[in-house]
């Protein structure tokens, strides 16, 4: 063998191992992400270049939030199509999942963001909610019912509709937990739900609680931690008991997990990358 072929062998040989290594090596038996929202400064400065790094970090798939009403990330990033963002993850060997999209592209827009979900190649979508309707008990009921409605038109799609929690639905309203009212006014066959573990506990409730008493309801989790009731670390650094909380989250019928950290532009790549080794460790 030339010893330029030997390079070239070894060069693949290294590349597929990177390929296979980190699925096994994550305590779940699922791919990881990384939640595009903690690298919309890097995505704006270098789309493809960013999503290579986070690749090489050890991510396998990337939990994008769309960026074409975005006015952080610039006019060039706004304007991609679903193709062109495609491509890009291709490129970078990352795949999609699942994109979240506001109650307007939902609604509103809702033929164009069907474009985008199927250029994308997603299996599910998350809604945003609508922050008028976010003050009252009424509200979460208003906002179930109409997740139901979107669930039935995405389903026809092929996509599973879901929706991703914040502090906001773990804080009583009414002695009532506004998360439970969306559990409880949702068909499980039309909704299912993205779990943040980190915005559970901010707002003072038990993830580990949560994920037991509706394992059923989860299609994705966010691993999210949390010290001092703050975020902006990475997923080891904080209180979380990330052990339980990764064995409640094995009987839910989850399609992937994904890191989000809530860290600052300067520091969270570097948070993003210590929380792959973190999470390595925990394997088995």
């Amino acid at each position: 063998m030339s010893a330029v072929s030997r390079r070239q062998f070894l060069a693949a040989s290294a590349a597929s191992l990177a390929a296979v290594a980190p699925l096994k090596a994550f305590p779940l038996d699922l791919p990881l992400g990384f939640q595009s929202y903690d690298v919309n400064r890097e995505l704006g400065q270098d789309f493809e270049g960013a999503c290579r790094t986070l690749a090489g970090y050890g991510y396998q798939l990337i939990d994008y939030v769309w960026l074409g009403r975005n006015n952080s990330v610039g006019p060039a990033v706004q304007a991609m199509t679903g193709k062109d963002v495609r491509e890009a993850f291709d490129a970078a060997g990352l795949k999609c999942q699942n994109c979240h999209f506001s109650w307007v592209e939902l609604h509103d827009d809702y033929a164009k963001t069907m474009e985008i979900a199927h250029a994308l190649g997603l299996n599910s979508l998350v809604c945003q909610s609508l922050s008028s309707q976010t003050k009252s008990v009424d509200g979460w009921k208003w906002h179930a019912d109409q997740l139901n409605q979107l669930g039935e038109k995405t389903k026809r799609e092929g996509i599973l509709a879901g929706y991703h929690n914040h502090p906001v639905e773990f804080t009583d309203i009414d002695g009532k937990v506004p998360f439970e009212l969306l559990l409880q006014g949702t068909d499980p066959k039309l909704v299912q739900m993205q779990i943040d573990v980190g915005s559970v506990a901010v707002a003072g409730k038990d993830p580990i609680a949560w994920l037991e008493k509706y394992p059923d309801r989860y299609f994705s989790l966010h691993a999210k931690d949390v010290r001092d009731g703050k975020i902006g670390i990475a997923v080891g650094e904080g209180t979380l008991d990330w052990k339980k909380i990764f064995a409640a989250a094995k009987k839910a019928p989850l399609r992937n997990y994904v890191v989000e950290t809530g860290a600052r532009p300067d520091v969270v790549m570097d948070k993003l990358k210590q929380s792959v080794t973190f999470l390595r460790g925990l394997n088995g």
